[in-house]
């Protein structure tokens, strides 16, 4: 089993280890990137990766309601997913 990502109508799919080191790896991106109004958006992605189970996936659409959220998030996700590309 592993972890998901959806926005729309796209996946990506990882494996367990892939997974839990992106939403770690998006956390701290985050965090270093948030300005003082988004760290409730960084608060809530920690939250998820100190819940993190094998299996979980994150919904943008659904996991960030708000549209400054959604952006904020897509823009973290985004960052990993580039570095993970350029990994393989």
């Amino acid at each position: 089993m592993g972890g998901f990502i959806y926005f729309k109508d796209h996946q990506v799919i990882f494996n367990n280890r892939q997974f839990s080191g992106t939403i770690t790896f998006v956390s701290e991106v985050a965090r270093r990137m948030a300005t003082e109004s988004e760290m409730s958006y960084v608060k809530r992605m920690e939250d998820n990766v100190e819940n993190y189970w094998p299996g979980m996936c994150f919904d943008i659409e659904t996991d960030f309601p708000e549209i400054e959220e959604k952006n904020f998030g897509l823009e973290c996700f985004m960052r990993q997913l580039e570095k993970f590309s350029k990994e393989k």
